[in-house]
């Protein structure tokens, strides 16, 4: 039935992207409903946005709202794995990734098997081993677009740069990936993939207008930017983190829930009393959401 419906897409002149997507669903091992469900939100995504690459270089919280509504995620990780497509950080650490690290290292075991075979000589701990060699190592190869010798030591740098100025990655999510970066570093170098030996360095921090690019709404951005900067005057870094990543998911919220409100004049009571019941039970990421329980409330103060 799955191949039927290539054919079907044919047919109708779909495009040639949502076809190899529908020829590739039919090859998996899931039962026909899920390959329904994974053509259907593959279709819903591109009618929505038809030039993938360009709906691409949207923000994240706008990214992340299309792929609730249109559940394409599964096409939108084949887009990745396949090179149609190539990630940028903020997006992954952002959304939780489900399968797409297994699949790419389904995909290249013999990278995956030089990194462990480097960490055993090194006296890495099993787990540390599994989380570099493969979240650390999917996560650096799908975001430059390469296999593990195709790697360089500017694209470390980049990484890190990029982890630096990423709005979804809170304290964290930084230092996790840094000492990620840092160890598949030394096996590369190891491996004479890479010709420098890492540098062991603090991971770089985004300014308070980095942090607030991820605020969608320009009006909110400013009026935030310049309500953040007065109050570091007189509060701690940490209370001013904290306050930043709550202006953020408030505006997150709004970007999804509330399109229409672009400014903070066009708030009103039942804004905030509809956004106090969705953050007491809002998924998380890091301090600002991901896609599992969270264990503590985000207020706005």
């Amino acid at each position: 039935m799955s191949a039927a419906a290539a054919v079907t897409l044919r047919r109708h002149g779909a495009p040639n992207l949502l076809i190899a997507y529908a020829d590739a669903v039919a090859g998996m091992p899931i039962g026909p409903d899920a390959k329904r469900l994974r053509r259907n939100g593959a279709a819903r995504l591109l009618a929505i946005h038809p030039r993938p690459a360009e709906w691409m270089t949207r923000p994240t919280p706008a990214r992340l709202a299309d792929l609730t509504r249109t559940r394409a995620w599964s096409f939108l990780a084949w887009c990745f794995i396949e090179g149609h497509l190539r990630p940028d950080l903020d997006l992954l650490l952002a959304k939780n990734p489900g399968d797409l690290y297994q699949q790419w290292t389904t995909r290249h075991p013999d990278d995956v098997a030089r990194i462990v075979q480097v960490a055993e000589r090194f006296g890495w701990s099993s787990t540390w081993t599994a989380d570099v060699s493969r979240g650390g190592l999917s996560l650096l190869c799908l975001t430059a677009g390469k296999t593990l010798d195709e790697l360089t030591d500017d694209d470390f740098d980049t990484f890190a740069a990029a982890l630096a100025q990423a709005p979804s990655a809170g304290h964290h999510t930084c230092t996790h990936n840094s000492a990620r970066l840092f160890s598949l570093h030394q096996a590369c170098y190891e491996l004479r993939i890479c010709q420098q030996p890492p540098r062991k360095a603090r991971p770089g921090k985004a300014t308070l207008a980095q942090r607030l690019q991820a605020i969608p709404q320009p009006s909110i951005r400013k009026v935030a930017l310049r309500y953040l900067t007065t109050v570091a005057a007189v509060l701690r870094p940490n209370t001013v983190e904290l306050r930043a990543d709550s202006l953020i998911t408030f505006a997150e919220y709004l970007a999804i829930h509330h399109p229409k409100v672009r400014s903070l004049a066009q708030l009103s009571r039942q804004h905030m009393e509809d956004f106090l019941s969705y953050n007491h039970g809002r998924p998380w990421r890091g301090r600002v959401a991901r896609e599992v329980p969270r264990c503590s409330r985000t207020t706005i103060q």
